[in-house]
């Protein structure tokens, strides 16, 4: 009896049932929206979403007991690279306000279909402090490179640590204020008094980190990431930045490093939990130096800044043995 050949199998194609599954979690946030976002008219907290838990200790300070504030970013995730998922996106826009602050995170898709959402207003924390002397660009400050060039600059060209200066978080803290008010005038009030409350405290912070600081005026503290820009800046010292566009340096340039760090009797080279260390670990070795660790995304602001001012100030005690 005659068997026919069985066919000869093709390449299976995607199906379209299984691009659609894939694209699904993506869809369901933009098609469906949001949950209803609680807030002050029905006696729950107003929700806020803010990108990096700093922002977050600013909102609650404003907000107080009227507002419920979702960061997502955690404190040892990297503010740089870091993807939120499904359910951290989908409980933000059930907010009636996300305050981004222009850290590179928020460049990624998952912003688009937020911003998108009904309901839901974008503030942008940078108000004010985006331009003008005041901004400074997200550059790699080196030994002898006093205006970086374009290709070392952040991509949005302005650094976004905004949170690590004391005077600038007052403006963010009016801009949080005003928005606040906005949304909830019935708590207006209350927002403000909180507002005078915080500037207070942020007052009475900037003069202790100036007489903390003081001493060092004119000093140099390296870093391996550059985030501490604004905190240099406020108290007049200078951040000297490792890495060259987010890389470990070259041989040259580890060479004039050296030669800056024994000029600057650096002992220290600051470093952050949400990057690795190795490179850092290396680079430190290399200049006789040691790793200690500043952790700009730390969600208690005061007491990160107060405690970022003693290790800076210890710093200069000269290269380890």
């Amino acid at each position: 009896m005659f068997t026919p050949p069985e066919p000869t199998a093709r390449p299976r194609r995607p199906s379209i049932f299984g691009m659609i599954t894939l694209l699904l979690p993506w869809l369901w946030l933009v098609a469906c929206g949001p949950s209803p976002a609680p807030g002050a008219a029905d006696g729950a907290p107003l929700r806020v979403a803010v990108s990096v838990p700093p922002q977050a200790w600013l909102v609650e300070a404003v907000g107080g007991e009227w507002v419920e504030v979702v960061s997502l970013v955690g404190p040892r995730d990297s503010a740089e690279t870091y993807q939120p998922t499904d359910a951290q996106v989908s409980r933000a826009m059930g907010a009636r306000l996300f305050f981004r602050g222009g850290v590179p995170f928020e460049r990624g898709g998952w912003f688009e279909a937020l911003a998108s959402a009904p309901g839901l207003e974008v503030v942008d924390l940078r108000q004010g402090l985006d331009s003008g002397p005041d901004a400074l660009p997200m550059h790699h400050h080196h030994p002898g490179d006093e205006h970086p060039p374009e290709s070392q600059r952040h991509n949005d060209g302005v650094d976004p640590h905004l949170w690590l200066s004391p005077r600038r978080l007052r403006v963010q803290a009016g801009t949080v204020s005003d928005a606040l008010a906005r949304i909830d005038p019935e708590h207006a009030a209350e927002y403000r008094r909180n507002l005078a409350a915080t500037l207070d405290r942020l007052d009475v912070l900037d003069r202790e980190l100036s007489r903390r600081l003081a001493p060092h005026a004119g000093g140099s503290f390296y870093v391996f990431h550059p985030a501490w820009s604004y905190l240099a800046a406020d108290y007049g010292l200078r951040q000297v930045a490792i890495e060259v566009d987010g890389k470990s340096p070259s041989d040259a340039e580890l060479t004039r490093l050296q030669e800056a760090a024994r000029r600057d009797a650096v002992g220290v080279i600051f470093v952050q939990p949400q990057m690795p260390h190795q490179a850092a670990d290396a680079v430190a070795a290399e200049l006789g130096a040691e790793t200690v660790v500043l952790d700009p995304l730390a969600p208690d602001v005061p007491a990160n800044l107060l405690r970022a001012a003693d290790a800076i100030a210890a710093s200069y005690g000269g290269p380890t043995p």
